[in-house]
């Protein structure tokens, strides 16, 4: 009943309904696919909340949250293509390209770090300081 409830709610924004991936934490991309779904599916799942406010209202996203995770779907982006062009050269992968994914994503964990430091743009953001810690924690994982 859940199901129906929510294609309906998704049809009636003539978007498809899909189910919304799983995270696995040691995969980039899994959370990059769960977040791009929850993104497409933002106008649904809003309409679905509301739809049944009395018993899951409490689970309705703020406007700052969905800016985040719009924020998130972004900054993963690039994570998500370097990971896809490694899973499609499994065999042996030259290190001139390995070099040049790994300079390319700490560039942008660079980037995005600065960005967020910033007194305008993304660093006004809510979440920034948050975003600032959880980037700093990636670091050391990747490091």
């Amino acid at each position: 009943m859940r199901w129906e409830s929510f294609q309906e709610c998704c049809q009636s924004y003539n978007i498809a309904p899909v189910t919304i991936p799983l995270d696995i934490r040691v995969r980039w991309n899994s959370t990059y696919r769960m977040i791009q779904q929850i993104v497409y599916l933002k106008r649904p799942i809003r309409r679905y909340l509301d739809d049944h406010d009395d018993k899951l209202g409490k689970y309705r996203l703020t406007a700052a949250e969905w800016e985040q995770a719009e924020i998130l779907l972004v900054f993963l982006m690039p994570f998500k293509r370097c990971t896809k062009r490694f899973e499609c050269n499994m065999n042996y992968p030259k290190i001139d390209y390995v070099f040049f994914a790994y300079d390319t994503m700490y560039n942008h964990i660079d980037d995005v770090k600065a960005a967020l430091d910033r007194p305008e743009g993304i660093g006004l953001i809510s979440c920034a300081s948050f975003m600032c810690a959880a980037i700093e924690e990636m670091e050391e994982t990747l490091l």
